[in-house]
C-alpha cells in the first residue's frame, strides 16, 4: 500500500522565513508536490515587486502586479488554469449558484 501524502502547512511558513524573491517562493511551491491549493500574495521589500502565486500540487503560476497593483481574488486568474478541468468546474456558473441562497 502506497504511503498517503497530506498537504503540508509549512511551505508558506518557510517561504515567509527564508525566501527573498517572488522566484524563490515560486521555486518552493514548484518543488513541493505535497501542498494544498493556495493563492499567495508575495511582495519583495528590496525591489517593491509583488505578485500572486496560484498553486496546487500539480502546477504553480505567477500573476505579477499590473501598473503597481496586485490583485488577489477568490478564484484562479492566470490563463494557464483555463485548461485545468478542476479549476474550470470550480469557476463554472453552476458552481457559483451552488453556494447562493437566491
Amino acid at each position: 500500500m502506497a504511503a498517503r501524502r497530506t498537504p503540508r502547512a509549512d511551505d508558506p511558513r518557510a517561504a515567509l522565513r527564508n525566501d527573498r524573491t517572488i522566484e524563490d517562493v515560486e521555486r518552493r511551491f514548484r518543488s513541493s508536490p505535497f501542498h494544498a491549493a493556495a493563492l499567495i500574495v508575495v511582495a519583495e521589500t528590496s525591489t517593491g515587486r509583488s505578485a500572486v502565486i496560484e498553486t496546487d500540487p500539480d502546477r504553480t503560476d505567477v500573476v505579477p502586479a499590473e501598473n503597481n497593483v496586485t490583485i488577489c481574488t477568490n478564484h484562479l486568474r492566470d490563463k494557464a488554469w483555463d485548461v485545468d478541468e478542476v479549476a474550470r468546474r470550480i469557476a463554472s456558473p453552476a458552481a457559483a449558484r451552488c453556494g447562493s441562497r437566491a
